[in-house]
């Protein structure tokens, strides 16, 4: 039996998040098959899972390295355009609460979308949205974390590894997959109170004050980190005492 048949079999106590779950073994991609079901009208809360995928992505384009083994899925929701700002940080903690209680280990959160372990990178998240006539239709957001990975992928900005090198040898994926899906459902029923989201997220980046070598683009920027707004952004102050704001780069390093 697969892990989600016995997460089906043993039940979830959702009221959003999971209302509609699919498995499969093998797919081109989680986000592609969310988008296909939500243009044929199916309701938030749906969600995919997938044991491998062969055309994972990551921000940017970016592929994801997928195999079997590890955590792949994504999720169909409907919210208001005003509160999409917030998917993202909420959807950092839920799966943070998760793994933190499935498995004790700590599992830190980095600026923007990164689930990370003694500064390893072990997993992300991207969020693709879907815009007609100017209105929001629908967001899927994608999850990955590493469990398992027979080979580590090569990354020049940052080390990706897996929990199992952190110690979860025996992980069982659908406790992990509940958790994380009971989190979701649990926090969305709150996103008309994003400023509590907000402030958890910023606080468990724990970035402000330090100093960082930044990417945005092709260009690359160092100086300290002043704030983090209240729709994600960082403000960075730079050498000459400038202040430059981003909403999207990554950090490749943190220095003192």
């Amino acid at each position: 039996m697969d892990y989600v048949s016995k997460l089906l079999r043993e039940g979830i106590q959702t009221k959003i998040i999971g209302s509609h779950i699919q498995y499969y073994e093998t797919i081109g991609s989680t986000m592609d098959e969310v988008h296909v079901l939500a243009r044929n009208g199916w309701s938030e809360g749906l969600v995919i899972v997938a044991d491998n995928q062969l055309l994972g992505r990551g921000r940017k384009g970016t592929s994801w390295i997928s195999e079997p083994g590890n955590l792949l899925l994504s999720i169909l929701l409907k919210p208001d355009v005003k509160h999409l700002e917030v998917l993202q940080p909420m959807t950092a903690i839920c799966v943070q609460k998760a793994v933190r209680a499935i498995t004790d280990i700590d599992m830190n959160l980095k600026w923007p979308n990164d689930l990370i372990v003694r500064q390893t990178k072990v997993g992300g998240i991207l969020l693709e949205s879907s815009v007609k006539n100017d209105c929001l239709e629908y967001v899927v957001i994608g999850i990955g974390v590493n469990l398992m990975l027979s080979k580590k992928p090569h990354n020049p900005n940052y080390i990706v590894s897996d929990l199992s090198e952190f110690g979860a040898k025996t992980l069982d994926r659908s406790s992990l997959l509940r958790e994380i899906l009971s989190n979701l459902d649990s926090y969305y029923s709150k996103i008309d109170k994003p400023v509590e989201i907000f402030e958890e997220w910023k606080d468990q980046l724990d970035i402000i004050g330090q100093f960082v070598r930044f990417k945005s683009g092709e260009d690359v920027h160092k100086g300290e980190v002043i704030s983090v707004g209240d729709n994600g952004s960082l403000e960075l102050r730079v050498a000459n005492g400038g202040i430059m704001n981003f909403t999207t780069g990554d950090i490749i390093e943190v220095y003192e």
